[in-house]
């Protein structure tokens, strides 16, 4: 989905993103300024694209990853991977073809730099996981894989590791520290990606947990003519003395028109048994 345009081809032609390389003329500039600029207009690009409305959150996660791939000195393969549980891990993108085989020798292990990564905040480096003797059994088996050397950048919010984003090389001591450095960009792109679509997810069922709480005050007036003061009251009595959570209660009171009914002893005070409003 992320694409550079080639020299000669216009920024129409290889998508409404790339129009901000028509902004940033390097043509005319001498080494390294014009390689400085090239990279730094290949890296808004992927910004951009990221950003673009309509996509959804996979589509963005492979954008970075498939940009990683192109940009990052040494990268042949990439893959944002998030925990699965204990000493288990899930692929949210990929872009070449050993991540999920290399992702699934860890889950089969339980050993990999991977998993390093996603249990604490410091990026994980392997020069040559043939020889490194932190993961025994991983190492071996991932080389004759065809992955020898490997970035893993824990994606962390505040003091959340939400996964990692991880490179793979063929090469032996195939990153450098432009490498490094350019990982830990995409890490943080790919991080502020994952945050975003909690923050859309939370909110998402904010609404919702409010509009069902409003259909649940709705039922409560006309059931018993009471203002929406008194019956959001009585939900949230029943919540408490019945210890189920204020939003399901309301979702019991719209599917099935009850409301949870606490045990006798512990009925709420102005409620019978049943949960009904004492008259």
């Amino acid at each position: 989905m992320f694409q550079i345009a080639p020299e000669g081809q216009s920024p129409s032609e290889a998508g409404p993103v790339a129009k901000l390389r028509s902004l940033v003329s390097v043509a005319d500039l001498p080494p390294p300024m014009s390689e400085r600029l090239r990279l730094a207009s290949a890296m808004a690009e992927v910004a951009l694209s990221v950003q673009e409305d309509g996509l959804d959150l996979s589509q963005r996660l492979q954008i970075l990853v498939d940009g990683a791939v192109q940009i990052v000195p040494g990268a042949d393969c990439a893959a944002i991977v998030v925990p699965d549980g204990q000493q288990r891990l899930t692929a949210r993108a990929v872009s070449g073809q050993l991540p999920p085989a290399v992702m699934g020798l860890q889950n089969d292990l339980g050993e990999g730099p991977c998993l390093s990564a996603v249990a604490q905040t410091d990026r994980v480096c392997v020069s040559d996981v043939a020889r490194d003797s932190r993961w025994p059994r991983f190492g071996s088996r991932a080389a004759a894989l065809g992955v020898r050397s490997m970035i893993c950048t824990p994606l962390v919010l505040g003091t959340t590791v939400l996964g990692s984003l991880t490179l793979g090389s063929a090469a032996v001591t195939g990153f450098d520290q432009e490498s490094l450095s350019l990982a830990a960009i995409f890490a943080a792109h790919t991080t502020t990606a994952l945050a975003a679509a909690e923050g859309r997810r939370q909110l998402r069922a904010a609404i919702n947990s409010r509009d069902i709480i409003g259909q649940a005050k709705g039922i409560l007036m006309e059931r018993y003519q009471m203002g929406a003061d008194a019956a959001f009251q009585l939900l949230v009595r029943t919540s408490q003395s019945t210890n189920v959570k204020l939003h399901d209660v309301a979702v019991e009171l719209c599917e099935r028109r009850t409301i949870p009914t606490p045990p006798p002893q512990d009925a709420a005070p102005g409620c019978h048994a049943h949960g009904q409003p004492d008259a």
